[in-house]
């Protein structure tokens, strides 16, 4: 796989273009506080996250396996908080990477925790997918990741922050040949993000499209955040990329 390659030139702009309302819906507050007895909210926020709204009219009404994940998914959210946190807070917010794969293209949900209460800083961040694996920092999400071989689309450091009203985001590649998890962030693939106006994951590429134009509008895009993102990405390089054990 090629970034350069027309089908991935017009599947990065649609991602890009998903990225953006990503980040003006989920990222439009950096931590989202849940009381640790708001468990019910907690659990309504994470389903939405990972699977979009339930099918059912019943807000609480997701299928048993898509439940069975967010209760999980909760679990070691309030694991990971709670021993530190002042007052019983759970600081959380949602990311969401764009892949594109040889074969498909889909969208993978992140939470993102404060792990200690007492300071902000990226390296007291972790990030939990949906099979409850949890990253010690976004370099080892980067680097430990189950997904397979794919090329990725995701906001930099994994954070939203806008630079002149737009998203900054970094490319990247997951190098393995096998998943794990694909079964789990599928149903994002299946839904199409529709629940949100994303149609990112399926979306028909005609080589056509993918012309000069794809690649005009691409430069722009990308043009806007690039000194920023190199700066970030450097600083993410300094942190500790080993995997936390539940």
């Amino acid at each position: 796989m090629n970034w350069d390659e027309e089908e991935t030139l017009a599947w990065e702009l649609v991602a890009r273009e998903a990225q953006q309302r990503f980040s003006e819906t989920w990222g439009s507050r950096k931590w989202e506080v849940f009381l640790q007895s708001e468990r019910k909210l907690l659990e309504a926020r994470v389903g939405l996250a990972l699977f979009g709204f339930p099918e059912q009219s019943n807000a609480d009404c997701y299928r048993k396996k898509q439940a069975k994940v967010i209760t999980k998914v909760c679990d070691v959210i309030v694991r990971k908080t709670r021993k530190y946190a002042k007052f019983g807070q759970v600081k959380m917010s949602c990311v969401f990477v764009s892949a594109k794969s040889k074969k498909d293209r889909f969208t993978v949900p992140l939470i993102r925790v404060l792990k200690y209460d007492y300071a902000d800083d990226m390296c007291n961040h972790r990030f939990i997918d949906t099979n409850c694996n949890v990253y010690r920092n976004w370099e080892c999400f980067l680097k430990q990741n189950k997904l397979p071989h794919c090329l990725i689309l995701y906001p930099t450091n994994g954070i939203y922050t806008q630079k002149d009203g737009k998203v900054l985001l970094s490319r990247g590649e997951s190098t393995r040949r096998f998943s794990t998890a694909v079964s789990v962030v599928r149903p994002w693939g299946s839904l199409g993000v529709t629940g949100f106006g994303l149609e990112s994951s399926r979306i028909p590429v005609s080589p056509v499209v993918a012309g000069t134009a794809m690649k005009g509008a691409l430069f722009i895009a990308r043009s806007v955040s690039t000194k920023r993102v190199r700066a970030k990405e450097g600083e993410t390089a300094e942190h500790d990329t080993d995997s936390e054990q539940l």
